[in-house]
Parts: structure tokens; sequence; C-alpha cells
């Protein structure tokens, strides 16, 4: 019970700081919706271990009393750790889209710079691709002393003097 409830506590405890920093790096709301599950799984493990019943165990009708799953075989016992196992899902739910809606809720701090905190920072607005600078690559190989490019290897390739076999059988005769 102690290893999940500090599982809990760790998981919602990190869901939290992820939130404040999607607040702060003034991500799109629909980001901030992916922290919903850890949030649930968070609470979820505090309360299991705060109530002391496994909920997966409790879908299975057993509990664990330190020994590994042990069928519950009495009636009563089972609808009461059944009702809690759902109590504990209904709360976890409830809480954690509660905590959600509040996360949701929140506006980053205002920026001086940026009056707009819906519209993104000037240096992040980029130029339309036909206004944006071309990559250079390999742009410091192809520069020399005199500003011109080194000549291409098909352009090599074509200026050197081509010799064919008639060109070299005509030589050997002459």
């Amino acid at each position: 019970a102690t290893q999940r409830l500090w599982a809990g506590v760790v998981l919602l405890l990190l869901t939290l700081g992820a939130a404040v920093a999607q607040v702060v790096f003034r991500l799109p709301l629909p980001w901030r919706l992916t922290l919903w599950p850890f949030l649930f799984l968070g609470l979820a493990a505090i309360l299991q271990a705060r109530y002391k019943v496994c909920v997966m165990l409790a879908l299975r009708n057993q509990v664990n009393m330190g020994e590994g799953g042990q069928l519950l075989l009495d009636h009563g016992t089972r609808k009461a750790v059944r009702e809690r196992a759902w109590k504990i899902s209904l709360a976890s739910l409830a809480v954690s889209i509660l905590l959600m809606g509040v996360i949701m809720l929140i506006r980053p701090p205002e920026n001086p710079e940026n009056p707009n905190p819906d519209e993104p920072p000037m240096e992040l607005v980029t130029a339309p691709p036909s206004q944006r600078p071309r990559p250079r690559i390999f742009g410091r190989f192809w520069t020399s002393t005199e500003g011109k490019r080194p000549p291409l290897v098909e352009e090599t390739i074509a200026m050197a003097p081509v010799q064919t076999l008639a060109g070299i059988v005509q030589e050997g005769q002459g």
C-alpha cells in the first residue's frame, strides 16, 4: 500500500508540474488534455492505497492479503469490496475531471513584449516559405578565394581530354 501511495503522489506531482510547464510555455489548450489520464491514475493509486483496495483485483473478486491474489468466497465481503472499488474509481474520475477543468482555465502570465497571449511571440513568427533563405548545403566547401565555386564532378569530367580506343591506336601507328 505504501508503494502505491508513493507512486500515486509522484505521478500526481509530475503531472501537475507538466501542467505548469504547459501553461508557462503557452502550449495550445488541447495539449493540456493529454494530462488527464495521468491525473486519473495518480488519484486512483492514492485512493486505492488510502482505502486498501485494489480495483483490478476487486473486479476479479479477489483481494491481496500479502500472499498474492486470494479469491473472495463470501458474498457480503465480495459486494463490499466491489462497492469500495467503484467508489474509488468514481471519486478518481470526478476529482481528475475537476482538476483538469482548473488546469484548462489557467491562463498564462502576461508577457509585456506580447500583449496578446493568443498570438505567438514575435521571435516565433516565421516568414512565408517564399521569403525564407535557402539553406547552403556544403556552402563552406564551395567557396574559394576568387568567390567562385569549384567545378562539379560532371564538369571536371567534361573538361578532361577524351581518349578513345581509336585515338590510342592512331597514336601508336604514327
